[in-house]
């Protein structure tokens, strides 16, 4: 099993990019052991065809699972039914994204299900920032 990340930097502490098709980086990480290669990211003179650019090249590499901010839904149904599992509202370094699905997901996947998951993760994401807005506004530390 391979994992497809795009991201800011050549290195697993990098951050994890918000679309495939801009990152300047594509880290394809074996899950075993952690290691991986480093790609570099579509020519940004390809426009919106960069996305498909960065596919090709990631499911070139052996990836199966592509960890990702956002995929345009055009890409991501056809992805799935060709056997390529797609996560997307994924952030933080590429190192975290990575081993937090590899323990949390399968997990959660076996009792909830795919889709149960993936909506719960996502929902989850967007409660967390006006979550820590208000924590930070009651607690009196705002600027």
């Amino acid at each position: 099993m391979k994992i497809a990340v795009p991201a800011d930097g050549p290195s697993l502490e990098a951050r994890v990019q918000n679309k495939l098709g801009t990152t300047p980086y594509l880290l394809v990480v074996d899950p075993d052991d952690m290691s991986f290669e480093v790609l570099d990211g579509p020519p940004t003179s390809l426009g919106s065809g960069a996305g498909v650019q960065a596919l090709s090249i990631v499911l070139g590499k052996g990836a199966n699972i592509i960890l990702v901010g956002y995929i345009s839904p055009n890409i991501f149904k056809p992805l799935q039914k060709n056997g390529i599992e797609v996560v997307t509202s994924v952030s933080g370094s590429v190192r975290e994204a990575v081993t937090v699905w590899l323990v949390q997901m399968p997990v959660e996947v076996s009792v909830f299900g795919t889709r149960f998951t993936l909506i719960r993760n996502g929902v989850a994401f967007f409660v967390a920032i006006p979550t820590s807005i208000l924590i930070v506004w009651l607690s009196g530390e705002a600027p």
